[in-house]
């Protein structure tokens, strides 16, 4: 079993029972506890941020790449941010 709950939804137990009914009434009597419990991260700019607090930026990075060998070349060039809204907002 995990030490840390690291999102939403993550599983934390298992219930065997011998039926559905019997699962359902069990699963009811589950209670669970949570101590430390931390702002979500809900945007990219904070995701970055606690990455690079936590050491692991670099292996959250994403190159996308042209599969030729020859060089890139582009008669325009976008730089800048975009944003998406969450499916929590």
């Amino acid at each position: 079993m995990k030490e840390k709950i690291r999102h939403a939804g993550q599983p934390v137990g298992l219930i065997l029972a011998e039926n559905k009914e019997i699962a359902f009434i069990a699963a009811k009597k589950v209670s669970v506890m949570y101590d430390d419990v931390q702002a979500p991260i809900l945007d990219i700019k904070s995701s970055i941020k606690l990455a690079k607090t936590e050491g692991r930026f670099d292996k959250c990075l994403l190159q996308v790449r042209k599969s030729s060998t020859e060089p890139l070349s582009a008669s325009h060039t976008l730089t800048g941010e975009f944003e998406i809204a969450s499916q929590y907002q």
